[in-house]
C-alpha cells in the first residue's frame, strides 16, 4: 500500500511540475459566483500579453474540460470571453493554457444577460419577478408620473406578480439581481387565441408559464423540474439533441434547472408567435411553423437540418436574413400547437427567429450586442388580412443626451420616453447604434395585445468574481497585481482567503473528483493517463494555492526561481508524507488462533469420537511392528494419552511413522459426547491414569468384574511368554484392534515406513505377538529417558481439536491410491489372514465400551423382539424364528454379508421390492441393513415395519464430512453418508444405489447393488 502511494503521489508531482499551467507558460483563473443560485453566465477578463508571450492558441480548462472560449489581442493585453455554468456560492479555479500550435479559427458565440438590477417596462401589462438574492428591495417606478407602483423586500426566489394599469414607461429596480418576464396575454389563452412565447437560455430559471413548455440541449444534460409546491414534474435525462414538450402544463410557477445550459421556449403558441432564440456554438430549437435567422458579424456560414432535409447557406454582411417555412400551411391547425425541432450549425453568432403561421399581435425585446449600444435584429410578420398593418419598434433612452442612429438616421432620445418606429413589411431590417445605454422592443401592431417576453436588464451586472492567479501573485482582470511588501494586508488577506478556503473545501473536493473521469479523459488511452494525473495535479495545486499565494511573497526573495505552484506541491508533499508516517501501519501481525484444552472441555463437541478422521488415514487398528525394533527404538517412543478403561494399548515407534505425521486414535465416546483429552505424564503409574479413565466413562458393576477376570487371565499368559524370551522391557502401548465377527474379514494396509534416504518402503505385515505387562512389571524410566520424551513432545505441537476437526485431505487421497493399487494383491493373502485372525482374536482384549455398546444393543433388540412377538401372528413367528442357511444364502447373492452394513434408502426399497429373492434371504439383508436418519422418511414402511433396521443421525458437522467424503469416492451424497456411518459403526461393508470410482475407502468395502444381488 505504501509502495502504491508512493508511486501515484511521485506521478502527480512529476505531471504538476511538468504542466504546462506551470511557471511562465499558464495560468489560473478564479472564478466565484456570489450569487444563491446557479447562473449560466458569459464573462470576460484580460491577461497581460508578458505573462502569455508567443501564445497563438489557448485552451481554457474546467476541471479538464474545455470550455467555450473567444479571445483577442491589443497591444498589451489578451481579452478573453468565456461561457461558464457555475453553481451557487461556488468557486471555480480554470485553467488558461497557451498553445503554441498555429492559430486556431476564432469562433465568437453570445448569449445576452437574464438577470440584473435595472429593467424598462415599455407600457401597461403585468410583470413577473423573482429575486435572485436576501434582503432584495425591489420597486417599480411610474416614470410619466414618478409615482411608486410597487415596492417590496424580497427573499431568494421568492416571486411576485405586478399589475401595471397606467399607460406609461415603468423602471424596475432592485438592489440585487432579480429576473423580470412581461405579458398582456388574457387567459384563457387557448379561448381567447392570446398567445405568444419567450425564451431563455441557462442551467437555472424560475418562469411563469402560461401554457407550454419546450426545453431544447446539444448535450447530455439531467433535466428537472419543480411546481411551487415542491413538486418534481420531471426528473429526467435529456440526450444531446433531443428536446422536452409539454403543450398542456397548467398555468403557474415552475422551477428549472440543469447540469448544462439548455433552451427553454415557453408561454403559448398558437398562430401568432415572436421569439428570439440563442445558442453558444450550435442551437436546437423549436420552431412553430416559420423561422427565421441574422448574422451579427460578416461572411457567417450556416446550416439548417430538419426532417430529412439540410440548407446550408453563407450570410455575407452583418444584419443579413434567411427566411425558411418549416411546417406547411396544411400543417396548422385552431387552438392548437404545432412545432418542429430544427438543428443549427453557426461560424459565428446569429440572432434565430421562431414564427407561428401569422404575425402582428406579437412582441420581443431585442438583445444588445455591446452592452446595450449596438443592435441588429430583423421585424417580426406582418399580416395584411384585416387590411394595412405595420409593427412598431419602440427604442427607450434612459440617460440624457442619448444620441440614436436609426437605419442611417439620427436623433437623440428623450429619458424614458418611448420612440417609435414603423414598419410595412415582414422581416423589416434594423441597425440600431447609441453613444449609451439604450432598450429596444418589437410590439407588433398597434393595440397589440398579445405579447409575452423576457425582459433584458439595462445594467451590466455580473454576479461572477473574476481573479487571476499568475506565479507571481494575483491579478484582477490582469490589471492589479499583489504587492509583496505589504505585511499587513497580506497578514489580513491570509485569514480571510483561509476562511473561504476552509468554508469551501466540501464543493472543492467534490468538483475535484467530477472533474477526474471526463469524456476528454477517455478518448485514447494515452490522453487519458496524460489527462488524468494533469488533472489531479491541477486539481491539487488548485486547492492549495490560496495557501501557497500567502506564503510566496515571503519566500520568493531568498529563492528566485520558486513558483506559486512549486510551493503548492511542496505543500501536498509535505502533507503526503506526513500521513505516510502517521497514518498508515507499518504491518500487522497475524494472530494465529489458539483453542485452549480447557476450553474444549468446558464445550462438548457436538459429535461422537468415533466420527474423527485420524490425519494419517492409514488404519490406525493394527499397526504391524517387529519386536526388535520396539525394543531398539523405545527410547523414542511417543504415545497418545488417550487409553479405555481397563485396557493397554500398543504404539508404534517414532521412528517408523513418518516424521511429518501424528497418529492420532479415537478415544471412546462418553454418554454425553463430549471429547475429553488429556496428556499422559512420563512416569506414571497407569493405575492412577486408569482410575482416572474409570471417572470419565462409567460402567456397570458386573460388567466390570467380568472384564477384570478376563483380564487377570490373559495377563498371566502373556507374562509367561514375555519371561521366556526375555523381550519385557517398558510399556508398549499399540491402538486396540478392530472387533470383528467370525464371518467377516478385513483389508490390512501394509505399513509405509520412511528410510534414511527418504523414500517410503512397504513393510509386510508379520504376524507378532502382543506385548502387554502387568503395571507392576513396568519398569521406571530413566531421568533421561523422561528429558529426552518430554523435549520431543515440545517439538511435536499438543494435540488440539483442530487436528481432529480438519484431517489432512492430500495425505487421506495418497492412502486411498495406495488401497487402490494393493487390493489386487491382499485378495489371495485374505483366506489364510481370516485363520490367523480368528486365533488372534480369540486372546484380543474387547474395550468396555464396545462391550457395552453390544450389551446395549442386545437388550434393545430384545425389547423389541419381544414388542413384535405380542403383535405378530403364530405364521409370522415361525418365519422370523426360521434364518435362512448360508448355501441357501449364497445361492441368491454374489457377495456374502455375515454381519451389519450400510446402505441408503434405494438399496433398502430394491431389496424390499425384490421378488426373485426368497422372504427369508429378504429378511436377514434388510435385518442387517443401516440407514441414515435423513433417509427415513424415503422408506418410512419399511423401517417402521417388522425388520430391525438401525437408523443413525447425523451432526451438521458429519453432514458436511459426508459431502467430503462423496468428493473424494466420486460418488452420491448418500454414499458419502453410508461410508460415514459405516466408520462411526465400525461396520466394513457399504452397499449404495451408485457406482463410485473408489472401491473401498480407509478400509470400509463400498458394493453397489448389483455387485450383492
Amino acid at each position: 500500500m505504501k509502495k502504491l502511494l508512493i508511486v501515484l503521489v511521485v506521478l502527480i508531482l512529476l505531471f504538476a511540475f511538468s504542466s504546462p499551467v506551470i511557471g511562465d507558460e499558464g495560468i489560473s483563473v478564479s472564478v466565484e459566483n456570489t450569487l444563491d443560485v446557479p447562473v449560466f453566465k458569459v464573462f470576460t477578463f484580460k491577461v497581460q500579453k508578458e505573462v502569455l508571450s508567443n501564445a497563438q492558441n489557448f485552451l481554457l480548462l474546467d476541471n479538464g474540460v474545455p470550455l467555450p472560449i473567444y479571445f483577442s489581442e491589443d497591444n498589451d493585453n489578451f481579452t478573453f470571453k468565456v461561457a461558464l455554468s457555475i453553481g451557487a456560492k461556488e468557486k471555480k479555479i480554470l485553467k488558461l493554457i497557451p498553445q503554441d500550435s498555429s492559430p486556431q479559427i476564432k469562433k465568437d458565440f453570445y448569449i445576452p444577460n437574464f438577470i440584473g438590477t435595472q429593467f424598462i417596462v415599455p407600457r401597461k401589462g403585468r410583470v413577473f419577478i423573482v429575486s435572485y438574492g436576501d434582503s432584495n428591495k425591489v420597486s417599480v417606478l411610474d416614470k410619466k408620473s414618478n409615482n411608486v407602483v410597487f415596492e417590496k423586500e424580497l427573499k431568494n426566489l421568492d416571486s411576485v406578480f405586478v399589475d401595471l394599469k397606467d399607460d406609461s414607461v415603468f423602471k424596475v429596480s432592485s438592489t440585487k439581481p432579480i429576473f423580470v418576464e412581461f405579458s398582456t396575454l388574457t387567459p384563457p389563452f387557448d379561448k381567447n387565441s392570446s398567445d405568444d412565447v419567450s425564451a431563455v437560455f441557462g442551467t437555472f430559471f424560475k418562469l411563469y408559464i402560461p401554457k407550454v413548455l419546450f426545453i431544447t440541449t446539444t448535450k447530455d444534460t439531467n433535466l428537472k423540474i419543480t411546481d411551487t409546491n415542491g413538486n418534481v414534474l420531471v426528473n429526467t435525462q435529456l440526450k444531446a439533441n433531443s428536446f422536452y414538450a409539454n403543450t398542456k402544463l397548467a398555468q403557474g410557477i415552475y422551477t428549472i434547472s440543469s447540469d448544462s445550459p439548455v433552451l427553454i421556449e415557453y408561454g403559448y403558441a398558437d398562430d401568432n408567435v415572436f421569439a428570439t432564440l440563442y445558442g453558444i456554438d450550435s442551437a436546437n430549437v423549436i420552431s412553430f411553423g416559420r423561422l427565421g435567422i441574422s448574422s451579427i458579424f460578416d461572411n457567417t456560414t450556416v446550416s439548417v437540418k430538419f426532417d430529412d432535409k439540410t440548407s446550408a447557406f453563407t450570410l455575407d454582411k452583418a444584419n443579413d436574413f434567411k427566411y425558411l417555412d418549416i411546417l406547411n400551411p396544411n400543417d396548422y391547425m385552431k387552438n392548437n400547437t404545432e412545432y418542429k425541432e430544427v438543428f443549427i450549425n453557426f461560424s459565428k453568432p446569429v440572432l434565430i427567429y421562431t414564427y407561428s403561421q401569422y404575425g402582428n399581435v406579437d412582441g420581443e425585446q431585442i438583445p444588445s450586442f455591446n452592452n446595450g449600444t449596438l443592435f441588429r435584429f430583423h421585424t417580426g410578420i406582418v399580416t395584411k388580412i384585416f387590411g394595412e398593418r405595420q409593427r412598431r419598434v419602440v427604442v427607450v433612452g434612459t440617460e440624457e443626451n442619448t444620441n440614436l442612429n436609426f437605419n442611417g438616421n439620427s436623433f437623440t432620445l428623450t429619458p424614458y420616453t418611448p420612440k417609435i418606429f414603423l414598419f410595412n413589411d415582414s422581416f423589416s431590417k434594423v441597425d440600431i447604434t447609441s453613444n449609451k445605454q439604450i432598450a429596444v422592443f418589437d410590439l407588433g401592431i398597434e393595440g397589440n395585445e398579445e405579447i409575452f417576453t423576457t425582459l433584458l436588464p439595462l445594467d451590466l451586472y455580473n454576479p461572477i468574481n473574476v481573479a487571476l492567479l499568475t506565479n507571481t501573485g494575483s491579478q484582477n482582470n490582469g490589471v492589479d497585481k499583489m504587492n509583496p511588501n505589504n505585511t499587513n494586508s497580506n497578514a489580513v488577506q491570509i485569514f480571510e482567503n483561509i476562511k473561504v478556503y476552509f468554508s469551501k473545501i466540501l464543493k472543492d473536493v467534490s468538483t475535484f473528483f467530477a472533474g477526474i473521469f471526463t469524456q476528454s479523459n477517455v478518448s485514447t488511452l494515452l490522453d487519458v493517463i496524460k489527462t488524468f494525473f494533469k488533472g489531479i495535479a491541477s486539481n491539487i495545486l488548485g486547492f492549495l494555492r490560496p495557501i501557497s499565494e500567502q506564503i510566496y511573497p515571503y519566500i520568493s526573495n531568498y529563492f528566485p526561481g520558486l513558483t506559486v505552484d512549486i510551493v503548492s506541491s511542496i505543500i501536498f508533499g509535505l502533507f503526503v508524507f506526513i500521513i505516510i508516517i502517521l497514518i498508515i501501519p507499518k504491518g500487522k501481525k497475524e494472530k494465529i488462533p489458539v483453542v485452549k484444552i480447557e476450553e474444549v472441555k468446558k464445550k462438548p463437541i457436538a459429535f461422537n469420537v468415533k466420527d474423527l478422521e485420524v490425519k494419517e488415514n492409514a488404519p490406525i487398528e493394527e499397526i504391524p511392528v517387529k519386536p526388535k525394533e520396539i525394543q531398539e527404538e523405545l527410547p523414542k517412543l511417543k504415545t497418545i494419552p488417550v487409553k479405555p478403561p481397563e485396557e493397554v494399548v500398543k504404539e508404534v515407534p517414532k521412528e517408523e511413522i513418518e516424521p511429518t505425521r501424528r497418529i492420532f486414535r479415537p478415544a471412546p465416546p462418553r454418554r454425553a459426547d463430549r471429547l475429553t483429552i488429556e496428556k499422559e505424564k512420563i512416569g506414571k503409574p497407569k493405575e492412577e491414569a486408569f482410575k482416572e479413565q474409570k471417572e470419565e466413562v462409567p460402567t456397570k458393576e458386573e460388567f466390570r468384574k467380568e472384564e477384570e477376570k478376563k483380564f487377570e487371565e490373559k495377563e498371566k499368559v502373556e507374562l509367561e511368554s514375555k519371561a521366556k524370551t526375555g523381550e519385557v522391557s517398558g510399556e508398549v502401548i499399540k491402538p486396540k484392534p478392530e472387533e470383528k465377527s467370525a464371518s467377516r474379514h478385513e483389508e490390512v494396509l501394509p505399513m509405509e515406513t520412511v528410510s534414511e534416504t527418504g523414500k517410503a518402503e512397504k513393510v509386510e505385515k508379520v504376524p507378532t505377538e502382543e506385548i502387554v505387562e502387568k503395571p507392576s512389571v513396568v519398569e521406571e524410566p530413566s531421568v533421561e529417558f523422561e528429558k529426552e520424551v518430554k523435549e520431543e513432545i515440545k517439538e511435536e505441537h499438543e494435540v488440539s481439536f483442530a487436528d481432529f476437526a480438519q484431517p489432512n485431505l492430500e495425505e487421506i487421497e495418497k492412502v486411498e491410491e495406495s488401497v487402490q493399487e494393493e487390493r489386487a494383491t491382499k485378495q489371495e493373502e485374505t483366506v489364510s489372514k481370516e485363520k490367523i485372525e480368528e486365533k488372534t482374536k480369540k486372546d484380543e482384549f474387547k474395550s468396555t465400551f464396545e462391550e457395552l455398546l453390544k450389551k446395549l444393543e442386545e437388550e434393545n433388540r430384545k425389547k423389541r423382539e419381544e414388542k413384535i412377538e405380542k403383535s405378530l401372528t403364530k405364521e409370522e413367528k415361525s418365519e422370523i424364528e426360521q434364518k435362512p442357511s448360508l448355501d441357501e444364502t449364497k445361492r441368491f447373492t454374489k457377495i456374502e454379508l455375515k454381519s451389519k452394513y450400510v446402505a441408503d434408502a434405494s438399496v433398502l426399497r430394491k431389496i424390499y421390492e425384490n421378488d426373485k429373492l426368497p422372504q427369508e434371504v429378504r429378511n436377514d439383508l434388510l435385518s442387517k441393513a443401516c440407514i441414515s436418519a435423513s433417509q427415513k422418511s424415503e422408506v418410512a414402511h419399511i423401517v417402521e415395519g417388522r425388520f430391525r433396521i438401525t437408523v443413525i443421525g447425523l451432526t451438521t458437522i458429519e453432514e458436511r464430512l459426508a459431502e467430503d467424503i462423496a468428493k473424494r469416492v466420486s460418488g452420491k451424497y448418500t454414499t458419502g453418508e453410508a461410508i460415514l456411518i459405516a466408520k462411526k459403526l465400525r461396520l466394513t461393508d457399504v452397499v449404495v444405489d451408485d457406482k463410485p470410482k473408489l472401491k473401498n475407502y480407509q478400509g470400509i468395502n463400498i458394493y453397489s447393488l448389483e455387485e450383492v444381488i
